[in-house]
């Protein structure tokens, strides 16, 4: 006779959906499908859930891509503000470049986000802040971070 007791071995007890997971969740869909595979059905199929219940947590695909954005920025070394500028950026530049190659889709959504996030914001102006600290102007700060971008995405 077999019991009508589950075997707690054999949950099917799934995470939590939260904002963090749903975007860790779309994060590797991208990193191993690309971004145009990414869709709200495909990362609602991969989480075990309906579209709809997604949308508690995240209003559109727009808001979703900005996310995936910033959470790449997540990675990515920040300048330290008591830190030698030249080798702060150097470590900024190398870490951007390695972040950037293992989420491959991440640069063409960066160039394109009008929404920039938090991480992505702390990021930006610890640069420019390290920048600035080393005596660079405004101007040139900006030039020197369009230089070292432009550098570090190529």
């Amino acid at each position: 006779m077999t019991s009508s007791t589950p075997d707690p071995t054999q949950s099917s007890i799934r995470p939590a959906l939260d904002r963090a997971r749903i975007v860790q969740v779309a994060r590797n869909l991208a990193d191993r499908d690309g971004i145009t595979k990414l869709t709200m059905r495909s990362l609602a199929d991969e989480l075990s859930v309906t579209p709809m219940s997604m949308y508690r947590y995240i209003s559109n695909k727009e808001e979703l891509l900005d996310a995936l954005v910033d959470s790449v920025f997540t990675e990515i070394a920040s300048p330290l503000p008591d830190g030698d500028w030249m080798d702060e950026l150097h470590r900024f530049a190398s870490s951007s470049r390695d972040i950037l190659r293992r989420h491959g889709w991440a640069l063409s959504l960066i160039e394109t986000r009008t929404m920039p996030g938090r991480a992505m914001l702390v990021n930006r102006n610890a640069v420019l802040g390290s920048l600035r600290g080393a005596g660079f102007s405004v101007a040139n700060a900006a030039q020197a971070f369009s230089t070292l971008d432009a550098y570090v995405y190529g």
